[in-house]
């Protein structure tokens, strides 16, 4: 085999690797990104809702210090 045939299979190799890492790796920071989503939706509502209610705690009744 010369060493342009060779030169030549090993760039198409590079390419198809290289292709299917980036291919592999866009599918799995889809997967983390919609993994967390529904957690940060959450963790911002329960931020609202304290910034909302005066950064106190829910449900203290009578028993707080003056």
């Amino acid at each position: 085999m010369s060493s342009t045939t060779r030169q030549i299979l090993t760039t198409l190799a590079a390419i198809v690797i290289g292709f299917i890492v980036l291919r592999w790796a866009v599918h799995l920071a889809i997967g983390v990104i919609l993994g967390l989503l529904p957690l940060a939706l959450v963790v911002g509502g329960i931020y609202v809702a304290y910034q909302v209610f005066g950064k106190k705690a829910l449900g203290g009744g009578r028993r707080i210090l003056p």
